[in-house]
């Protein structure tokens, strides 16, 4: 009598294992969440593969009192704004807006973009920081980086009204300039000016700057 060889990938774990293994060969699948996984352990390894792929929505209460340095404004995610309306929303716009081609950091593919009023929190560490230190501050604290294409001109208006001249920087989407280095938004200037512009994603950040991030 010939054995049959045993069948250890039927039913719900066969089924798993295949969507796990289309999962990590998808293009969302970057390295920063494989170097979570390999680095933290199988099970901080799933908790960040359930915060990539199945973000919660945060629900706003209009009527919630904010904790310090968090501001609260309404996001439509429309597509990034022309030149043109760069140039009536800001007293100065970088030059290198002009035809800019956005794309999402990895942290932000799967996140909420429906329209709608966001809580944003603004970080200031008050020392030099690295840009991953940044973002992994924030999924420490149940936060995104802002997407600098939409989410950072929704939070702009916010900016007009703070008594503060440190820059804003918005890590969740980049873009890519001629040497084919990340850039990502900067919001600098007070209430009288603000302005526009762009700085390497992969930088060691001033004492002075600051990090828009989103409470999801």
């Amino acid at each position: 009598m010939i054995e049959q060889p045993v069948r250890l990938m039927d039913g719900a774990f066969s089924k798993g294992f295949e969507a796990v293994t289309r999962l990590v060969r998808c293009r969302e699948f970057g390295t920063d969440l494989s170097e979570a996984i390999c680095t933290q352990g199988p099970e901080r390894g799933i908790e960040a593969m359930h915060r990539e792929y199945f973000p919660p929505v945060r629900t706003i209460d209009l009527n919630e009192p904010l904790p310090p340095d968090h501001y609260r404004a309404p996001c439509v995610y429309e597509a990034p704004p022309s030149m043109e309306k760069l140039g009536q929303m800001y007293s100065g716009v970088s030059g290198d807006f002009d035809g800019c081609v956005w794309k999402p950091y990895s942290s932000r593919i799967r996140t909420n973009v429906t329209p709608g009023d966001r809580i944003f929190r603004v970080k200031h560490f008050d020392r030099i920081v690295e840009t991953e230190e940044v973002i992994a501050w924030g999924i420490e604290n149940d936060l995104v980086p802002a997407m600098g294409h939409n989410e950072a001109h929704a939070f702009s208006h916010v900016q007009r009204l703070r008594n503060t001249k440190s820059p804003v920087v918005s890590l969740g989407s980049f873009v890519l300039d001629r040497k084919n280095v990340r850039m990502v938004a900067v919001l600098f200037g007070d209430s009288n000016k603000l302005n526009i512009g762009l700085s390497h994603q992969d930088r060691k950040w001033a004492r002075h700057y600051q990090f828009l991030f989103l409470c999801v």
